[in-house]
């Protein structure tokens, strides 16, 4: 029940214990957000478009995928990081999540017009690179 109650938090932290979450999520996520960030290799005054954890609570990936697509300029980068699958169903609190493998999202991707995608591990992440 609490490992729900958690998952449900995770997706939309509200209440009296929120900011509990918001501070659960920073320091459990800190390795792939740090991860991630170096991979966009930021230079000065850019602009960036990145997810890392929220895959997982989107209520239409395809629509999902198809609204960044739209929004990217040409030649933008969309960098989305997830934790492995089978980590992730290993865990409680995951199992009202949408669980997808790196194949399952690359095939996406590219059904969505997105031109290069590569693929960055530093297990148990993995870090989904497209160009549009």
């Amino acid at each position: 029940m609490i490992q729900k109650w958690l998952g449900n938090q995770l997706k939309q932290p509200k209440g009296f214990l929120s900011k509990w979450i918001g501070i659960y999520m920073q320091r459990g996520n800190d390795t792939i957000n740090r991860w991630t960030t170096d991979l966009l290799e930021i230079e000065e005054n850019e602009v960036i478009v990145f997810s890392v954890h929220n895959l997982y609570f989107w209520t239409d990936i395809n629509q999902g995928f198809a609204e960044v697509h739209r929004v990217l300029k040409p030649g933008g980068k969309l960098f989305l990081s997830i934790t492995d699958k089978s980590q992730m169903e290993k865990m409680r609190r995951t199992k009202n999540f949408i669980l997808l493998n790196t194949e399952e999202i690359e095939e996406m991707i590219v059904n969505h017009r997105f031109q290069t995608v590569k693929l960055h591990q530093k297990e148990p992440y993995w870090c989904i690179e497209a160009t549009k």
